[in-house]
Parts: C-alpha cells; structure tokens; sequence
C-alpha cells in the first residue's frame, strides 16, 4: 500500500519572511477557491449570504467585494465597514482616506477594476505576484476576462487592462 501523500500548505510560495497578517490573506482567498452560487446566477448560497449579511449587503446583489472584505477581515483586518464594504466605490475611497492606495500590487492587496477612476466595478484580491500575477476575485465569470457579475470564487492570472490601483493591507509610505 503506498504512503499516504501528505497535503502542502495553501500558497506555498510565500517566502518564509511574509508579514503573518498577508500570508493569511492569501490563505483565506486560496481556501475559497470553488464556492459557487447555488443556483448558478442567483448570486446567492449559505456561504455567499453569510458574507453578504457581515459585510451589509442586499442579499442577491453583486458579492465581489462581500467576499473581498471576508477574506480581510478573516485575516484579522479592518475594512470600511458594514453597509459600506459591499461597494467597490466606498472601500476604494476607504482604502484612499486610510492611506492603503497604490498604483503598485502587493500581497494581500484588493485590486481595483473599472472604467475610470471614479468608478470601481469589481474588486479581488492579489496572491502572487511572481512569476505571474495571481489574483482571487469572488462573483467570478467562468471564461471571461472581465466581468462584474460572475457565478464563484476563482483564481486566475491577471490579464486584466482595467486596474485603476491597489488598496495594501496596512498604510503605505508617502
């Protein structure tokens, strides 16, 4: 009988100096890759209300930045808060006010889709970022680049054109 083969580590390319806060970041994102609305396009499960609920959210409405704000807070984090993490547009201005915003990726960052700068439309969260970038985005379309209104958690590489910034886990310098 052959040896049982022992499970790695979620993300097990951080480097073993990674701030704990961000390795959890990424753990949780990682860990949740697979949840799936139930039924697909009701933007609804016991999961994804769950987080609804935490985060204020109208249940059934786009959940990208439910599932963003839960993997922070999981981590011990604190987010814009309840009534305002559902909207990508109040937690990238959050992310501004509290000095978390860059033009530059991070681990555990939340990258920041939309059409202009006033304007975010979705939001993930990043996991990698060599030697490709690697984000985590809830309400995840399958087989589309962007997409506002998807069906699960996925993790895909970044493609994407439309990144207006980053909002970093704790304050950034300057």
């Amino acid at each position: 009988m052959p040896a049982a083969e022992t499970v790695p580590a979620l993300a097990p390319w951080l480097p073993a100096n990674t701030d704990a806060t961000v390795a959890a970041i990424v753990r949780h994102a990682i860990a949740r890759v697979g949840v799936c609305e139930m039924p697909l396009g009701s933007n609804r499960s016991t999961l994804i209300d769950e987080w609804a609920r935490e985060a204020g959210a109208e249940l059934g409405s786009f959940w990208c930045a439910n599932f963003a704000t839960k993997v922070w807070r999981a981590a011990g984090l604190t987010t814009a808060g309840k009534g305002k993490d559902p909207s990508c547009d109040l937690l990238m201005q959050w992310a501004k006010d509290t000095k978390r915003w860059s033009a530059t990726p991070a681990l555990g960052a939340l990258v920041f889709y939309g059409p202009n700068a006033n304007d975010a439309t979705h939001v993930a969260v990043v996991v990698r970022l060599s030697p490709a970038a690697l984000v985590v985005g809830g309400n995840e379309r399958w087989g589309a680049l962007a997409s506002r209104n998807g069906v699960a958690v996925q993790l895909r590489a970044e493609q994407r054109t439309d990144i207006l910034g980053y909002a970093h886990p704790f304050p950034v310098a300057g």
